[in-house]
């Protein structure tokens, strides 16, 4: 999780220098990043969204997954696996505690949790990842906590991070 902080600031400088479309084109959509996967992140990179505001994406499946009912954290030998007796789950909320001590709350964004496993959207609320993930963003590009979304979609063994409008935008000429 430590090379998401570094990759998020690093991704802020490469929006700063996009190249302003031509009258009559749009920004708006997915844009994806390859150079991610030199970091150990397969995919990701940038939506712009109509309203100016905009967000990140990142496919974050070799250091965050889902293996049915466990959840994996990391990779390689510093990688941990949380078995289903550290996780309380009741489709709607996920949590991950050791020892009393909060690693992991997510909130499912959507309807229709499984029994059989974690897969769907869910807001990171706390835990010691949310404090991670958000206190570097914060303390890297400014602002308040409050205002950073993070999501988490677990789809099998395959999992995608979103930072939701973390930034504005405008074009200039088009």
């Amino acid at each position: 999780m430590k090379k998401i902080v570094p990759l998020i600031a690093a991704s802020a400088l490469i929006i700063c220098t996009l190249p302003s479309c031509s009258a009559g084109k749009s920004i708006v959509g997915k844009w994806e990043m390859h150079d991610l996967a030199e970091s150990g992140i397969k995919v990701g990179g940038i939506e712009f969204k109509a309203d100016g505001k905009g967000s990140m994406y990142m496919d974050t499946t070799e250091i965050l997954h889902a293996d049915g009912k466990k959840i994996q954290v990391g990779e390689g030998d510093q990688s941990f696996t949380f078995d289903e007796e550290y996780i309380t789950y009741d489709k709607t909320n996920l949590k991950i505690e050791i020892n009393g001590q909060d690693m992991l709350t997510l909130a499912r964004s959507g309807s229709g949790g499984s029994d059989d496993n974690y897969n769907g959207e869910y807001e990171l609320k706390s835990g010691v990842l949310y404090d991670t993930i958000v206190s570097g963003i914060t303390d890297n590009a400014g602002g308040n906590a409050d205002d950073v979304n993070v999501y988490i979609t677990f789809d099998g063994s395959s999992s995608e991070v979103k930072f939701v409008d973390i930034f504005n935008y405008a074009t200039n000429k088009g």
